[in-house]
């Protein structure tokens, strides 16, 4: 079994770059051809916590913006794929 996060339009997480700019696309790239795959469940949940942990190291340099990216974050949800 495998696990993917996919965002509210089910593109797969492709990556997450907390150094990235101020778009979701930046910080949180989703595709269909290319994602992060994880192989337990608790791996996804522990990643999910990491994300926001690592936006909220950047709330200095993102201000308000870290209001954004924690939303998109609360919003990811994962499922298994073959």
């Amino acid at each position: 079994m495998k696990y993917v996060i996919i965002n509210k339009n089910g593109r797969k997480l492709d990556g997450f770059h907390s150094n990235g700019g101020w778009s979701i696309g930046d910080v949180f790239p989703c595709s269909n051809s290319s994602y992060i795959v994880f192989e337990k469940e608790k791996e996804v949940q522990e990643y999910l916590i990491y994300m926001q942990k690592k936006c909220i190291e950047q709330s200095d340099r993102w201000g308000d913006w870290l209001d954004v990216a924690l939303k998109f974050v609360k919003k990811l949800e994962y499922k298994l794929i073959d």
